[in-house]
């Protein structure tokens, strides 16, 4: 139970430093932002200021539809292994707690990414491709991690 409130906790926390964030710094922002890094880290697209608050949006809307899915794991039909009436509820176990992670760590990725608009606007803006793969990265392996968690069950 602990668990549970942990991840919605840090998940709704990443969503709230991202708006707080933006109201901080939105009249220091330039009317036209970064909007796109290429690996080496320099911007080579630009947007509106409002492009900002794309990032708390789709957080938001990742946390209402995973929500649904950890609500109700059933809802997803597209799982890579068989769901049986044996094994259910042990795989919905796995599932909730891999949606759970996933939530908050997509959300605090785009949650960094408002962190680097803002520091890119004071020249401050660290290795943005290395640390936007690395993260990537992370999320990938711990969705590999509960997968192979959920292929042991029978």
């Amino acid at each position: 139970m602990k668990r549970k409130k942990l991840y919605a906790a840090a998940a709704l926390s990443g969503i709230v430093v991202s708006i707080v964030l933006i109201l901080l710094f939105w009249s220091q922002l330039p009317d036209r932002i970064p909007s796109h890094y290429s690996l080496s880290g320099e911007p080579d697209m630009y947007a509106g200021k409002w492009i900002v608050w794309l990032g708390p949006a789709v957080s938001i809307l990742i946390y209402v539809l995973m929500g649904l899915t950890i609500k109700n794991p059933g809802m997803v039909r597209n799982y890579p292994y068989a769901i049986t009436p044996q094994n259910r509820e042990a795989h919905y176990i796995v599932i909730r707690e891999m949606a759970r992670w996933l939530r908050a760590g997509i959300i605090w990725t785009f949650t960094y990414t408002e962190w680097l608009i803002v520091a890119d606007m004071f020249r401050t803006c660290p290795a943005v491709g290395f640390t936007i793969i690395l993260l990537i990265a992370v999320i990938i392996s711990v969705t590999i991690l509960f997968m192979r968690k959920g292929k042991k069950i029978q």
